[in-house]
């Protein structure tokens, strides 16, 4: 109701909506336990769908982090990372722009590029960037544009 109320309001607006992470229990859903970073998890969309009166006004946004970020999922030390990593895109997040019909934006990616602490920062980021072109996903946002994030840095220097 709330993204209706505010086309009513604002008609040129798009209206966002990001995922939410982890634990949520889909019937249906390829392992209702697989881990998801924060802000990707739309699997619950394909169960209940959120309609828009004006239906190009949607678009859904998840987020992807890097092993800078999230060092959790095995996926970031498996021996064949970073091939691996376009199976989990494409499952947790490739569906959505063919199943759907909305369009897709990352809301954030990112990471410490020049991280020695996690020099699997660059090498994923490089993966994610190429998986984004082969899929012609040339849209997203970068986390984050100050440099004040701690586990992502940011695109402009600390002056």
């Amino acid at each position: 109701r709330i993204g209706n109320h505010i086309l009513a309001a604002c008609p040129r607006w798009l209206i966002f909506v990001q995922g939410v992470a982890s634990g949520v229990n889909v019937i249906g859903a390829p392992d209702p336990y697989e881990y998801y970073y924060w802000g990707s998890n739309l699997i619950g969309f394909k169960a209940v769908p959120l309609e828009l009166k004006v239906a190009n006004k949607l678009v859904l946004s998840p987020h992807v982090y890097g092993p800078g970020v999230e060092l959790e999922p095995d996926w970031f030390t498996a021996p064949d990372f970073p091939s691996n990593m376009p199976q989990v895109w494409e499952r947790q997040i490739g569906w959505i722009a063919n199943d759907t019909g909305h369009a897709m934006v990352i809301g954030e990616w990112g990471g410490l590029y020049t991280s020695t602490r996690y020099p699997r920062s660059q090498v994923w980021m490089k993966a994610l960037v190429a998986w984004m072109q082969q899929r012609d996903l040339d849209c997203g946002f970068y986390w984050s544009l100050n440099p004040n994030s701690l586990d992502t840095g940011g695109l402009l220097q600390d002056d």
